[in-house]
C-alpha cells in the first residue's frame, strides 16, 4: 500500500473531519477528549476554505488506499517579525501509526515550510507521550522547555514539552 502525503483540497472535508474526531477519540493527550470535537460541516467547509486560500495555513494530510489516515497542521502568522515560524500539530489514526507515517508527515511539512521562507517549526508534546516525543526527537526537533500542568484530563495534570526545529 503506497503513501501519499498532500495538501488537503475542499473535497476532503468529510473524511477530514471524519478522520479528527478518530484521532481525539483514540488518543490519550489530544487537546479535545473524546466525543468533544463535533463541527457542523459548515464550519469545516469554512476552516478549510481558510486554510486553502491563505498562505500562512496549511493542512498536509496522509492518504493510504484512498483513506485519510493522518495529518499535519501549519500555522503561521502575517506579522513580520514571526512569519518564519510555523506552529504545528499532528495526529495518525492508533492502528496506522509505527509504520512512518508521523516521520513521512514531517518530512513534507519541514519542505513546505522551507518552501514558504520559515526557518522555525514549533510544537508542543505531552511529556507524557512517549512515542510522539520519540518520533519529534528522531526527527530533528530540540526540546527548549518544559510547561507545567497545560493539561488536565480527568484531574491530573500533565506538562508538555515545547520543541523546535530549525529549517535548514
Amino acid at each position: 500500500m503506497s503513501l501519499n502525503i498532500r495538501e488537503i483540497s475542499i473535497n476532503d472535508v468529510e473524511a477530514f473531519t471524519t478522520l479528527m474526531q478518530k484521532v481525539y477519540d483514540e488518543s490519550e493527550y489530544m487537546l479535545y477528549a473524546p466525543g468533544e470535537y463535533v463541527p457542523s460541516l459548515e464550519y469545516a467547509i469554512s476552516n478549510l476554505e481558510e486554510v486553502i486560500t491563505s498562505p500562512h495555513l496549511a493542512i498536509l494530510v496522509a492518504e493510504k488506499s484512498d483513506m485519510l489516515v493522518g495529518y499535519i497542521t501549519i500555522v503561521s502568522k502575517k506579522l513580520h517579525r514571526i512569519e518564519h515560524k510555523a506552529r504545528i500539530a499532528m495526529g495518525v489514526l492508533n492502528q496506522e501509526q509505527g509504520f512512518g507515517i508521523g516521520q513521512a508527515l514531517l518530512d513534507v511539512c519541514k519542505n513546505w515550510c522551507r518552501d514558504h521562507q520559515m526557518t522555525r517549526i514549533e510544537l508542543t508534546v505531552v511529556t507524557d507521550n512517549t512515542s510522539a516525543y520519540r518520533l519529534y526527537k528522531r526527527a530533528g526537533f530540540k526540546v527548549e522547555g518544559e510547561m507545567q500542568h497545560t493539561l488536565k484530563i480527568d484531574d491530573q495534570y500533565f506538562n508538555e514539552y515545547m520543541m523546535a526545529y530549525i529549517v535548514h
